[in-house]
């Protein structure tokens, strides 16, 4: 059995619904999926970079996802951001979600 892992930066309002509702969602008015990387160093780069623009200022934390066998994750390049590749989960991907876990609290200094 393969399992994708792949990482997200969140923060405190969207980690705080994982934490309620025990899934990763699509805001009521936002992009129908979420955005991931291959590593916790890049999900931090991204992290970084939306920080302050239009999301919270303070801290934000890097999860750990894995998606179940089969799951239908695209690859395609954020190239506008200049970070690196990541990944597009739509609504039928984020439900294939087996698990999440905090990796790392990266605070507003760092």
């Amino acid at each position: 059995m393969s399992v994708l892992v792949l990482y997200r930066a969140v923060f405190e309002a969207e980690r705080a619904d994982w934490r309620s509702t025990g899934r990763l969602r699509s805001a009521p008015s936002g992009m129908e999926g979420k955005h991931f990387t291959e590593s916790v160093a890049l999900a931090a780069r991204f992290g970084r970079a939306f920080r302050g623009q239009g999301w919270d200022a303070g801290p934000f934390w890097v999860l750990e996802v894995s998606f179940a066998e089969g799951a239908s994750v695209p690859l395609h390049e954020l190239r506008q951001d200049g970070i690196g590749p990541s990944y597009f989960a739509d609504e039928r991907a984020l439900e294939s979600i087996e698990l999440v876990t905090e990796v790392r609290r990266i605070e507003e200094d760092e």
